[in-house]
């Protein structure tokens, strides 16, 4: 029956001929054995997708794994067109349409045949498509769908939900989309209902559970992109190795925030000394749940650096954290960049009446608070603090851009702490400092 076969297959490939030119289809392909469809930045449009899909129904491929369409330009229509083509892929395990990549081998490959990467916009009613036809026709072989940079949407993401509920899906990358962070969350939460361990964010690189740190700097992740990275990291276990989370130059925000701090607490980060989320868009609701593990013995209480530089703070901020903040909280921390924020002197007034009262933060060496408005009354009570025995070990302390006057500069220069070596009260007009 082979030579049966191969007449079948040259008259599905001369019928097709458009389509098999344009995906790469070579003239002695056996297409029935064909495992790994490498499609990707052909661009391909929805009339080129209709005709694809007539070409799978016309000839199934039970062999395929890896169908790779990322990279071109599918929108819902085309991807409804490849969805009536879903029973003929039985044994597909990976279908990437996502408008990046999350396979540095396939980056490699585009670049050398020259292809120049698009980007799919399946939209709401696309995720909506695929997920009717995967419901319907279910493929048990599927573990992985891409479909990272989509432009879905709440509504397509609903959908996804209950596919996550109806299949063995362990990877659905949905990294920047234009869904909000509850349905994030959502996702999430639908995901460990499942009893699985979902990977919501397989284009990142940084989450190497074998490294001690995992670094997703400039990374452009929005809120709901946090909030999956949470939960891909609450399902995945704990991580001993991870030492230090990088994912500051985003614009994360306090959903992300509050997930993190459940991910903390749970402790999947047991070893984490390193939090750095500076120059993001985390404001005081965010902050409030790192602030409840700052409690004496509580799930932060190992951490050596906190960074929050240039998000949104006010002095609500600062009250939660003077609220937290008993006697032997946050004992190795030693690095507080509050830097650049909406910080005033209330809420450093509040602050410095903590820490003057209570043994916290005593391995302090480090305190950013420049480019705030907490002017002088604000630096003469955090001078005070100091001058009575607060944050003992403290070295360098960052007051710039405050809206001080010479006597708050001197109050603050003035503490009589010996171990203060370098204080930054201001700064001559014509540097311009970009912390």
């Amino acid at each position: 029956h082979y030579p049966l076969r191969r007449q079948r297959q040259m008259c599905i490939r001369d019928r097709f001929a458009r389509i098999a030119s344009k995906i790469g289809l070579k003239e002695g392909d056996d297409l029935g054995a064909l495992e790994d469809a490498r499609w990707f930045g052909r661009e391909l449009d929805d009339s080129d997708a209709a005709e694809l899909s007539q070409m799978l129904r016309a000839q199934p491929l039970p062999s395929l794994k890896y169908l790779k369409l990322f990279g071109n330009k599918l929108s819902s229509e085309g991807i409804s067109s490849l969805a009536a083509a879903i029973p003929s892929l039985s044994g597909l395990e990976r279908f990437d349409l996502d408008n990046n990549t999350s396979d540095d081998v396939d980056i490699h490959d585009a670049t050398r045949m020259g292809v120049q990467r698009s980007g799919n916009h399946i939209g709401d009613s696309g995720a909506e498509a695929l997920t009717a036809a995967l419901m319907a026709t279910p493929v048990p072989s599927l573990k992985a769908l891409n479909m990272a940079g989509n432009g879905i949407g709440d509504r397509g993401a609903a959908a996804l939900c209950a596919l996550l509920r109806s299949s063995s899906i362990s990877e659905m990358n949905l990294i920047r989309n234009t869904f909000s962070a509850a349905t994030a969350l959502e996702l999430a939460k639908t995901a460990v209902q499942s009893g699985r361990a979902v990977i919501f964010c397989s284009g990142l690189s940084g989450l190497n559970a074998d490294a001690t740190v995992a670094s997703l700097v400039s990374s452009d992740l929005s809120d709901p992109d946090g909030v999956l990275l949470a939960g891909t990291l609450h399902m995945r276990g704990a991580m001993p190795n991870i030492t230090e989370l990088r994912l500051h130059d985003n614009l994360l925000g306090d959903s992300t925030a509050s997930a993190l701090a459940d991910v903390i607490a749970s402790g999947v980060l047991p070893s984490l000394l390193t939090l750095t989320l500076n120059c993001n868009c985390i404001g005081d609701e965010g902050f409030a749940a790192f602030a409840n593990l700052m409690r004496p013995g509580s799930a932060l209480s190992r951490l050596e650096s906190l960074g929050l530089r240039q998000n949104l703070l006010s002095d609500h901020s600062m009250a939660a954290l003077a609220n937290c903040l008993g006697d032997g909280a946050m004992p190795a921390l030693q690095q507080l960049l509050l830097g650049n924020n909406a910080l005033t002197a209330d809420g450093i007034i509040q602050l410095a009446a903590t820490l003057k009262e209570g043994k916290s933060l005593t391995a302090l060496r480090v305190l950013e608070l420049q480019k705030n408005n907490i002017g002088d009354a604000g630096a003469e009570a955090l001078a005070q603090a100091i001058a009575g025995g607060a944050l003992p070990q403290l070295r360098e302390l960052y007051l710039f851009h405050n809206a001080l006057t010479m006597a708050g500069e001197i109050a603050v220069k003035s503490t009589g702490a010996p171990q203060l070596t370098r204080v930054v009260a201001s700064l001559p007009k014509m540097f311009d400092d970009d912390e």
